[in-house]
């Protein structure tokens, strides 16, 4: 299969929200994700952490993956399969911009991209200090709300000449915890068979 040819994919479900439990080898990040506001973003790190979007590489995408760039009391990024910033899962995608949601706080979760908003793959990066010329350039999709520490605590490691933690820092496990209303759960039910794009 030529990877370059793999779309993007459109599987969602009818969910009313949903936190993401991300497991590093420096301890333990929860995040909510912005699902209404930024679906396209927020169901793209879903499925790429649970393994269904296709990619080069099988199974739960960000597993392994390092933090491949940090700044001190600043920012912590990963999602690069390559671990040089130069990677992606084999698509791009448009960004999403909420009004309400702006990079204006520590804890702020936002898709990397290459300066373009049309650029955005799998890169991410956790923001520690309000960063507000990144408004309207990139897709702020989520934010802490469990273990800031271990931000912190990344983004103070010894780095090497590229601004990558030495040793390695890397995701362990990311594990979505779904929110459902009752409606959410019944619709959720009656057109799960039916949504079966990859």
């Amino acid at each position: 299969m030529d990877i370059s040819q793999v779309a993007k994919s459109r599987y969602r479900e009818r969910i009313s929200g949903a936190n993401a439990v991300i497991e590093t080898t420096l301890g333990t990040i929860e995040i909510e994700l912005f699902i209404r506001q930024c679906p396209e973003a927020c169901w793209n790190f879903i499925n790429l952490a649970e393994g269904r979007q296709i990619t080069k590489k099988n199974g739960p995408f960000f597993d392994g993956m390092i933090f491949h760039r940090v700044l001190r009391d600043t920012m912590i990024m990963s999602g690069c399969p390559n671990g040089d910033g130069m990677g992606g899962p084999g698509y791009r995608f448009a960004a999403e911009f909420d009004a309400s949601l702006k990079h204006d706080e520590e804890g702020i979760l936002s898709m990397a991209n290459d300066g373009s908003p049309q650029s955005q793959g799998s890169q991410f990066c956790l923001w520690l200090e309000p960063a507000p010329h990144l408004d309207g350039r990139h897709c702020v999709f989520g934010k802490v709300i469990k273990c800031i520490d271990v931000v912190r605590n990344i983004s103070h490691q010894p780095l090497n000449f590229a601004d990558c933690p030495t040793p390695d820092i890397a995701i362990k496990s990311v594990r979505i915890i779904r929110k459902r209303t009752l409606l959410g759960r019944v619709l959720n039910y009656l057109i799960l068979s039916e949504n079966t794009d990859t």
